[in-house]
């Protein structure tokens, strides 16, 4: 029975070895994910505000911002038409347009910029000769801001 007990006590320390490791190293993965998450979540909340922006508004209310400032300085351009895509794909693509820049130096620029990504992410089609047919609606009115940054933080 001595033998048999030192049997069972090696191979319980043989798991517990090499199970700790891989137990430390999974929740370090997680802590550094909830970290990265929060890190990520607080700078996007930032620029939220630099945009005058709340985390509770709908992307719908976040539309209208954008619609506002294409109304002051890209007029006749609405939002989801055929023009609309075309300055998403031609702001999106290649180095005319700084964006990041362009945020910087005009933070009203930023809802505009915020619903393009969204619009961008959801509706981008490569094929730049025929573009997509412009049923173009975003699929997440009503998710707040706090939802999208949420869902792109975690990869959604």
């Amino acid at each position: 029975m001595n033998r048999e007990w030192k049997k069972t006590l090696v191979w319980v320390l043989s798991i517990l070895i090499f199970s700790i490791p891989l137990i430390a190293v999974a929740i370090e993965q997680q802590i550094s994910k909830k970290d990265l998450s929060n890190e990520d979540t607080s700078v996007e909340q930032t620029l939220l505000e630099d945009w005058g922006l709340t985390p509770e508004m709908t992307v719908s209310q976040l539309k209208e911002s954008a619609q506002e400032y294409l109304n002051e300085h890209y007029s006749g351009i609405q939002v989801d038409s055929v023009e609309f895509h075309r300055l998403v794909t031609k702001m999106f693509n290649g180095d005319t347009y700084p964006l990041a820049q362009m945020v910087k130096d005009d933070p009203a620029f930023g809802p505009l910029y915020f619903y393009m990504c969204i619009y961008y992410d959801e509706h981008y089609d490569e094929n730049l000769e025929n573009p997509l047919l412009y049923s173009a609606k975003l699929n997440n009115l009503d998710k707040t801001l706090k939802q999208v940054i949420e869902d792109d933080v975690n990869g959604k």
